[in-house]
């Protein structure tokens, strides 16, 4: 399933240098780099995930889901840091924080199945009779 509406990485990318404060001149290594240090995916995956959760019921209904969202879920899954801190690097209030960050936590997981596998199969022992 494809959204022709997806944020691009570069739109994620810029989304995440108004958050960090990384100015506008500064090289595309050091945009990315400081984007993978403080989310732990890069702007691509983002592009990738965020469709996939854009319409997720447990998402407030009253507002749509931004690029933004998903960084300060990812941001906070990453740090989960104190409340202030949150507020100061996500530069919103509490109550907007935990509108969105949670129900995006819900629909990230709901995406388990779809992408965390496991290398390894356990067998049940088998014992002789």
């Amino acid at each position: 399933m494809t959204d022709n509406n997806a944020p691009s990485p570069l739109a994620f990318l810029r989304c995440s240098n108004d958050l960090l404060g990384i100015p506008d001149n500064a090289s595309h290594r050091k945009k990315t780099v400081a984007f993978r240090d403080c989310f732990k995916v890069t702007p691509g995956r983002c592009s990738e995930l965020f469709p996939l959760i854009r319409h997720h019921p447990a998402l407030p209904d009253d507002v749509s889901l931004a690029p933004k969202h998903l960084l300060w879920t990812l941001h906070f899954m990453h740090t989960y840091g104190a409340e202030r801190q949150r507020q100061y690097v996500m530069k919103a209030d509490r109550r907007t924080i935990r509108k969105f960050v949670w129900p995006v936590i819900i629909a990230l997981a709901d995406l388990e199945s779809q992408f965390v596998s496991s290398k390894f199969t356990f067998y049940a022992p088998v014992h002789p009779s």
